[in-house]
């Protein structure tokens, strides 16, 4: 009795842990559907990463594949940013997923975010243009948000690892200093309480140049997205099954029948 109880126990856990890992694969597959979906609808001439950027989350929107993008984020950044590379492979992905990290995480996630994506930077696995546009957010959401919490630990991580990426551009690091010593909250205040409208905060000769397209920290990229083929996935939530080729939730209904048995063989040997 004493060994099935251990067995019982052994093999709940062992499904309690595939489904969290199958659970959290699911999330990073969905996302990275999701993306190449959009881009493929993405019309010809903007489907590079500075009219991805330009056109912002407001004119994402139209796409329904988008809006899922931004009411998951808050639950799949983190996921998403541990796997970047897979999940969007290009500068243009990587934008569409920045843009909806932008118009949808809070405070404390899209700072966690942006510690991350300055890590990857630092890496090379994010281009410093595209690090740049996440550092200036223009979404009311979040614009100004380095500039506010300039004394949080998180903020001054990300900005020393900032100054590691652009150590050869002295716009950038005159950037990161005014944001370190406070001096650039005030002249943020101003700027977006002048400012309505969602907009990134002046750069200098930092800004990005509207006439880019693809950005590399390091050699060229591809002047054009290579978006995943979905044809096979007709939705995302159609991944579920056909992706895995085994359903994860199987592995939830199995923990609970197995802690059902549990139950009972511990009512069973109880002492009377």
């Amino acid at each position: 009795m004493k060994t099935l109880f251990r067995i019982s126990i052994l093999f709940t856990a062992v499904s309690v842990f595939l489904f969290f890992v199958q659970a959290a694969n699911g999330d990073e597959q969905q996302t990275k559907t999701l993306v190449s979906s959009v881009v493929t609808k993405l019309p010809h001439g903007y489907d590079t990463p500075v009219a991805v950027i330009e056109g912002g989350s407001d004119w994402l929107k139209k796409f329904p594949e988008f809006v899922q993008l931004q009411a998951q984020a808050n639950s799949t950044w983190s996921q998403t940013t541990s796997n970047f590379q897979n999940v969007a492979p290009t500068d243009t992905t990587k934008a569409i997923v920045l843009e909806a990290f932008e118009s949808s995480l809070n405070t404390d996630n899209y700072l966690q975010f942006l510690d991350q994506a300055a890590g990857l930077a630092q890496q090379g696995q994010i281009n410093k243009t595209l690090l740049m546009w996440s550092l200036t957010p223009s979404d009311k959401n979040v614009r100004g948000i380095l500039e506010y919490n300039f004394d949080k630990p998180i903020v001054k991580d990300i900005l020393q690892k900032a100054k590691v990426v652009y150590a050869n551009d002295p716009n950038m690091l005159k950037y990161c200093d005014d944001i370190l010593s406070g001096a650039a909250k005030k002249g943020a205040e101003t700027y977006f309480n002048d400012n309505t409208a969602d907009q990134r905060p002046p750069q200098a000769a930092s800004t990005p140049n509207p006439s880019q397209t693809e950005t590399s920290t390091s050699g060229s990229v591809s002047s054009s997205p290579n978006p995943t083929n979905v044809s096979s996935v007709n939705s995302a939530r159609s991944f579920w099954a056909s992706e895995t080729g085994f359903p994860f939730w199987i592995y939830g209904i199995i923990g609970v029948f197995c802690l059902g048995i549990i139950g009972a063989l511990w009512y069973r040997s109880r002492p009377k």
